[in-house]
């Protein structure tokens, strides 16, 4: 990084919009053009591991083999001795989990334009061949019309046959935010379409009501709530929500990944 004029490559360093213990995203511009961009600029310390290193690259190879406009369009991956980084689109839309925490209401009031866009996107991900593995309010922005982009790829995976399910075992460790995780994720089985679903579901759910379907006083409860306690009508917490949405979100939230929809 270029101290003086907080240039990285070929680019200047305008704002941090976030900043994680691996990575920062930076607003940037390319030298010469006047087109505003984001950065995922992977920290000194995080640049020296190589699992850090892998990460970067896999998430880049997801965001690249995306061409839906609910997905961000990446343009570069650079990594280097100096730096390493990517290129994609720049959006100033705050996340849904601001939506939800600030002003309710307004995104209740685009929920079905919402909804509607996110199992779109979902889909158009799962035809491709991804699990996303992580969705939640957090990585899904969304402006005052409704329009979304989901983000972070980081957990992502590819959607394994029948066969690479048979041999695949369990898996090593429970990845992904414990208040949007599936029963199947915490029981270390292979992830499916449906194991997306449930997290949809549980994000759908928050838009709803204003809180996740579970809490727990600490992550062990949290995890058991997911497997063994049956999930309270939204309806019942917003009087708003249809029966016919209630069976829906119901369904999306089934502990067996089986009864969830196809």
């Amino acid at each position: 990084m270029s101290e003086g004029q907080m240039t990285v490559g070929n680019y200047e360093l305008r704002n941090c919009v976030a900043s994680g213990t691996s990575t920062q995203i930076w607003e940037v511009v390319q030298a010469g053009t006047p087109m505003q961009l984001a950065m995922k600029l992977m920290l000194d310390d995080a640049r020296k591991d190589p699992v850090e290193k892998a990460v970067l690259k896999h998430e880049f190879k997801v965001g690249k083999s995306l061409m839906h406009p609910a997905f961000l369009q990446f343009h570069q991956l650079e990594m280097n001795r100096d730096h390493a980084f990517f290129i994609m689109d720049f959006v100033r839309s705050p996340s849904l989990k601001t939506h939800i925490t600030s002003n309710r209401s307004a995104i209740q009031s685009v929920f079905p334009k919402l909804a509607e866009s996110l199992v779109q996107a979902f889909q158009h991900m799962h035809e491709t061949g991804w699990l996303h593995r992580d969705i939640k309010p957090d990585n899904i922005l969304v402006n005052k019309a409704g329009e979304v982009r989901v983000i972070d790829f980081s957990l992502s995976s590819k959607i394994m046959g029948t066969v690479g399910k048979l041999f695949s075992g369990k898996q090593k460790a429970i990845q992904g935010t414990r208040t949007y995780i599936a029963p199947e994720t915490i029981l270390k089985k292979a992830p499916t379409e449906q194991t997306d679903m449930y997290s949809l579901g549980v994000s759908f759910f928050e838009v709803l009501t204003g809180q996740p379907p579970f809490a727990g006083d600490s992550p062990s409860a949290l995890l058991k709530k997911h497997l063994g306690e049956a999930v309270v009508p939204p309806s019942v917490l917003n009087n708003n929500v249809t029966k016919e949405l209630d069976r829906i979100i119901l369904r999306m939230l089934e502990k067996n990944p089986a009864k969830r929809f196809a």
